[in-house]
């Protein structure tokens, strides 16, 4: 009879779920970041992102130094961010932008600042694929050679999609209609152009998203799918979180007149934190609807995700590493 009645439980707990996925997971989400300190994994997260977007910017401002004018490049740059953040919020970035710029620049120096920027941002996903270990509640077990040249490739393939994105950002109407007259196709390139940019700007930054949720952790996913909830929420909350900020930073902060130059380090890390906390609660979001699709099919997740690991190699010779030192 106690069998029979946990039984009826647990069939009225998958039914319930069923009926209320959504919510379920996004009440289990909030739930795990707080259980997770979501807060401290975006600062650290943070941290990472700063050390990555130096050299980048360097390498990006390179780049254009040897195959165009690096000022007009600057500019294109700074009337995107302009676009997404603000004047004000520019205003207080423009200056360390611009003296950035006026160095000099030559293949040498992109040479080096494009392998700083692979190595800090392998060091930038290495620690988000920690971060969503933490997330997922399970322990590092890929041999270190192995998990580094995972990372690497990832963000290897992430870079290139990243350019790719900057490159569409930088591209201008101007542009557009040059490339459209070399297609052999005039200005309806701009028409297109027009209508296809932003959508596909966005669906790349969801599959960047959905790569680093579903490549770095240790658990494997039985189906990969770039486009996730997680992903979708991550971006829409950057996006919400990003248009508070500049509203607060355009009315309310004086970062520029209190702090200076230093200002817009503010600012920047202010922005990126917002961002990777964007990342963390869609993370938390993706792995709660996995978990609540386990119990609505009768899977018993709810302490853990039945997921299998990539690897225990690791996680083995720490525990018997561990056993030695307690015997």
């Amino acid at each position: 009879a106690p069998q029979a009645e946990l039984d009826e439980r647990a069939l009225h707990r998958r039914q319930r779920i069923g009926r209320e996925l959504g919510w379920y997971a996004c009440r289990r989400a909030v739930y795990g970041f707080m259980k997770h300190r979501g807060i401290d994994m975006a600062a650290s997260l943070t941290f990472y992102s700063t050390l990555s977007l130096v050299p980048a910017a360097v390498a990006v401002l390179s780049l254009i130094g040897v195959v165009g004018d690096t000022r007009a490049g600057v500019e294109g740059v700074l009337r995107v961010l302009t676009a997404v953040l603000g004047d004000s919020a520019v205003d207080v970035i423009r200056d360390p932008v611009e003296q950035l710029a006026d160095g000099p620049r030559s293949g040498i120096a992109f040479t080096v600042s494009f392998l700083g920027a692979l190595w800090t941002s392998a060091a930038y996903v290495t620690a988000f694929g920690r971060a969503m270990n933490r997330v997922q509640e399970t322990e590092e077990g890929r041999p270190l050679l192995k998990y580094r040249a995972l990372m690497l490739g990832v963000t290897i393939a992430l870079l290139v999609v990243s350019v790719v994105m900057v490159g569409m950002l930088l591209l201008t109407d101007d542009g557009a209609r040059a490339l459209g007259r070399q297609l052999g196709i005039g200005d309806t390139t701009l028409v297109v152009w027009a209508v296809v940019k932003w959508p596909l700007l966005v669906v790349l930054l969801t599959g960047i998203i959905g790569v680093l949720y579903a490549a770095t952790p240790n658990l494997r996913r039985r189906r990969v799918d770039l486009l996730t909830w997680g992903s979708l929420v991550a971006i829409v909350a950057w996006g919400l979180g990003t248009a508070g900020f500049v509203a607060y930073v355009t009315h309310v902060a004086t970062y520029e007149s209190t702090y200076g130059v230093l200002g817009a380090v503010i600012v920047l890390l202010l922005w990126l934190y917002i961002g990777n906390l964007s990342l963390v609660l869609g993370g938390e979001l993706d792995v709660e609807i996995i978990r609540a699709r386990q119990l609505q099919a009768g899977i018993p997740a709810e302490h853990a995700l039945r997921l299998p690991v990539r690897d225990t190699t690791r996680a083995d010779r720490l525990a018997r590493r561990r056993a030695l030192l307690e015997d």
